[in-house]
């Protein structure tokens, strides 16, 4: 049986819980991400720019950002430089991740 993911990497189930539950954990040589990496992934391909010509997904798909957004599919391929206006708006907190210690531990 194919793996969807490559060992040592797992996704942990956010996107059907509570919004704005995000998790990543790192330990003993795992990665495990939330699931709403897909979601973001999809995200940018349908915005990128050179999906701006002839997509189209049935009527009814939709991402969400932030508590209230809605975003139908279809009215966002390409649409990348129309973002940033909505994501200005999100309080989304900035993280920085520091993997020294656990990197010079998975050395020895």
């Amino acid at each position: 049986m194919e793996r969807a993911l490559p060992e040592g990497f797992e996704l942990m189930p956010d996107a059907a819980g509570a919004p704005r539950v995000t998790r990543l954990t790192v330990c003993d040589g795992k990665v495990r991400l939330s699931d709403r990496i897909i979601f973001g992934l999809l995200a940018v391909a349908v915005m990128s720019p050179v999906n701006s010509l002839g997509e189209s997904v049935p009527d009814g798909y939709h991402l969400t950002f932030g508590d209230e957004t809605r975003m139908n599919i279809n009215d966002w391929w390409g649409g990348a430089d129309r973002f940033e206006a909505i994501a200005v708006q999100d309080p989304t907190p900035l993280v920085t991740l520091d993997f020294g210690a656990w990197m010079n531990r998975t050395r020895s």
